[in-house]
């Protein structure tokens, strides 16, 4: 059964580096479409084992109900019903469709997963933009400050020189 997803390469996918958001940007539209289409395989995968299961149930049935009919008595429904449940094949068949239906979840959890990432490369980038306006402010402010003060010690150097 494929895995379709390493939980440590996904992890390190996952992570947003604050000082190279534009690199995350251009990376997450590839890597989401990635983990997405893993975890349409995985879906996809976890049908087949469904299949599976609704097979070996058809043929198990068939196969007690024939045995019964063979030796001459008439099961009834729940009887053949158990000795389907309780075979060891249909057993494996359970067993393999809910490790399937198990990796399609987490490979879905995945896909989730790097929409949120997108979420925070956005609102990181916003955060970034918004303290970069405060640096302009600040800067302008303090040029504003440096102009003023240049202006009052001409104005002070001219009214000495004038007196």
């Amino acid at each position: 059964m494929e895995k379709f997803i390493d939980p440590n390469l996904a992890k390190g996918d996952l992570n947003i580096n604050p000082l190279d958001l534009d690199a995350g940007m251009m990376r997450q539209a590839g890597l989401f479409a990635y983990y997405a289409e893993q975890a349409a395989r995985a879906e996809h995968q976890a049908s087949k084992f469904e299949h599976l299961v609704e097979v070996t149930e058809a043929k198990l049935d068939r196969k007690y109900r024939d045995e019964a009919a063979a030796m001459g008595t008439k099961a009834t429904e729940g009887q053949i019903k158990a000795k389907v449940s309780q075979d060891t094949q249909m057993k494996a068949a359970v067993m393999a469709y809910n490790e399937a239906k198990m990796i399609a979840g987490i490979a879905k959890g995945y896909a989730e997963a790097f929409r949120h990432r997108k979420d925070m490369l956005i609102q990181a980038a916003f955060n970034k933009r918004e303290e970069m306006k405060g640096e302009v402010r600040v800067l302008g402010d303090s040029r504003a400050d440096a102009a003023r003060e240049l202006r009052q010690a001409r104005a002070e150097a001219l009214s000495r020189s004038h007196t």
